[in-house]
């Protein structure tokens, strides 16, 4: 299991809580309170569904995290 685009996350560091709506190499886009706010991944932790995500592990695309 993995965080991606459509997750309902909490970032851990900062208290957001919101949904990724769009994501890059390097960060997420979450849509928070109306507004959207980019969050590196790199140094942060995501929480989904009360399971803890490092993002160091999910930093590059999609596609290069997947097992073939």
């Amino acid at each position: 299991m993995s965080v991606t685009v459509g997750d309902l996350v909490k970032v851990k560091s900062k208290g957001i809580t919101g949904v990724i709506v769009y994501e890059t190499r390097n960060t997420f886009t979450v849509k928070s309170g109306g507004k959207l706010k980019v969050i590196p991944k790199k140094g942060e932790s995501f929480i989904k569904d009360g399971l803890s995500y490092n993002g160091d592990a999910l930093v590059g695309r999609v596609y290069e995290r997947l097992d073939p």
